[in-house]
């Protein structure tokens, strides 16, 4: 018999909202911030990887990586980036299920728990969560467990097994084998992990079943 879930923890970026678009624009001006190129393909990569991986990959000189890393956390909330910022389609009918379900909703990500509360703010959703741990809050990334962990301290009468993570990439699922706690992983783009081992679901809400929050 599984185990009933009182805590729906999601990922930000590329979970709940389409923030694609709005990161390419982040990471240019980041980059040109400090003299260096960036094309669209590239920041998509860059996107589903933790500033530090991406300082590490680009070998940004010493002295440049607090401009870039400063200039990355302004840009966050220009007004052009904050506009292209899109919910997915299914994402208020995913966040009303697992309300009606009576679970806990909290955040877990790599972005600023000041962005993702502009961005809450701006959909008339800042009320449905109860926590959000950003990179502010907890300075390890994902494939760390550590900011899931984090998220669990914040509910000490909720156990692990009675929580469940969302989120659109493998260092997701990681972190949550890491924890140990269930997780379900989404493909945003088409046939980006047919190759992979990992299982993975078109949409939240399959998320959802997956993890038995049904309708």
């Amino acid at each position: 018999m599984k185990t009933k879930k009182k805590l729906a923890i999601f990922d930000f970026d590329g979970t709940l909202f389409d923030t694609y678009e709005s990161l390419v624009i982040v990471y240019q001006k980041g980059f040109h911030k400090i003299g260096l190129p960036c094309t669209k393909e590239e920041c998509a990569i860059h996107m589903h990887h933790s500033l530090e991986q991406t300082i590490r990959a680009r070998q940004i000189p010493e002295h440049l990586i607090m401009p870039f890393v400063k200039e990355i956390m302004r840009a966050l909330d220009d007004e052009d980036a904050l506009k292209a910022i899109r919910l997915f389609p299914e994402t208020l009918e995913a966040i009303k299920r697992v309300k009606k379900a009576g679970l806990t909703l909290a955040i877990v990500t790599g972005n600023s728990t000041k962005h993702v509360r502009n961005v809450l703010k701006m959909n008339q959703l800042n009320d449905d969560f109860e926590t959000i741990i950003g990179s502010d809050i907890c300075q390890e990334s994902k494939p760390s467990p550590a900011p899931l962990l984090m998220a669990l301290k914040k509910h000490p009468e909720i156990t692990k097994e009675e929580a469940f993570y969302i989120g659109d990439s493998f260092q997701d699922v990681d972190a949550a084998n890491g924890v140990p706690m269930d997780s379900a992983l989404i493909e945003r783009v088409k046939d980006s992990y047919k190759d992979s081992s990992y299982s993975y679901y078109s949409n939240l809400l399959e998320a959802l079943e997956s993890l038995d929050i049904c309708a």
